[in-house]
């Protein structure tokens, strides 16, 4: 798809035939793109876990992971997010 046409259908208003029905899960990892996740909450029907790996995206699972201030703040963006959703979306911090 060209980057038009997708921005596109981001941009249009949410339908039936725009709702996903099937994405239950959600990863972001280093960061979390909060314009994406409004539009995953407007567009996905079953949206049952977000999980949050605040681990840098280059880090190997393998290697060590060490808190840093970004780090941080991605845990705690996260824990906002937890409070604000209702019961039914799990949100999952990951180390």
């Amino acid at each position: 798809m060209s980057p038009t046409r997708i921005w596109t259908e981001i941009e249009t208003e949410p339908t039936e035939h725009h709702l996903h029905r099937c994405l239950e899960v959600v990863k972001f990892v280093g960061n979390m793109d909060f314009k994406l996740l409004a539009y995953f909450f407007e567009h996905i029907m079953v949206l049952k876990t977000i999980i949050v790996d605040c681990r840098h995206p280059s880090l190997e699972p393998w290697q060590e992971f060490k808190e840093n201030d970004s780090s941080m703040v991605l845990r705690n963006h996260a824990l906002d997010l937890k409070r604000q959703l209702p019961p039914t979306i799990e949100v999952l911090i990951c180390p």
